[in-house]
């Protein structure tokens, strides 16, 4: 069975239960969560707030908790995303330690071969600690380059819908 990758962005209300009746939608159609975001930034008191899912299902799959999902009662909207998508971006902060890395693989050549965005946030004697912006497949193959090198110490990201 093909599947595909997904973000699915949840609008909810901020009630004890919502996030377990969300996991359990999932859980009880056979889909494993593999990235879980949520935000309460820009929100106002009361208002409801995002929570962004990140699957792999097949479509059918995937249809099955979109209509499960839209049917809870503290989740007022729902929008799905393919992860492919040129609707979604990524941003993430990368922990790097650049002895690791050979003089052909820092992380500007590391980051351009995928347009990534970067800048540096935090440089001491050991360790950098960047911010890298891009299209999140691109972003998440510049981190695994950087973990295959063996220079990778940590990183977070996270993703966000811009259209």
């Amino acid at each position: 069975m093909d599947s595909t990758r997904y973000l699915f962005d949840l609008k909810v209300r901020d009630r004890p239960g919502t996030l377990t009746a969300v996991a359990s939608v999932f859980s009880n159609r056979g889909v494993s969560i593999q990235m879980l975001l949520g935000s309460t930034l820009g929100a106002q008191a009361g208002a409801d707030i995002s929570i962004f899912f990140v699957f792999e299902a097949s479509e059918k799959r995937a249809q099955a908790v979109f209509r499960a999902m839209g049917r809870l009662d503290n989740v007022t909207s729902v929008t799905s995303h393919r992860y492919d998508s040129q609707a979604l971006r990524a941003v993430a902060f990368a922990h790097v330690d650049p002895r690791k890395l050979a003089d052909d693989q820092q992380l500007p050549a590391i980051a351009t071969d995928e347009s990534v965005t970067f800048a540096p946030v935090v440089c001491d004697n050991k360790h950098e600690t960047w911010i890298l912006m891009a299209h999140p497949a691109q972003l998440e193959n510049c981190i695994a380059r950087l973990r295959g090198a063996g220079a990778l110490v940590d990183a977070t990201m996270t993703i966000i819908p811009v259209q």
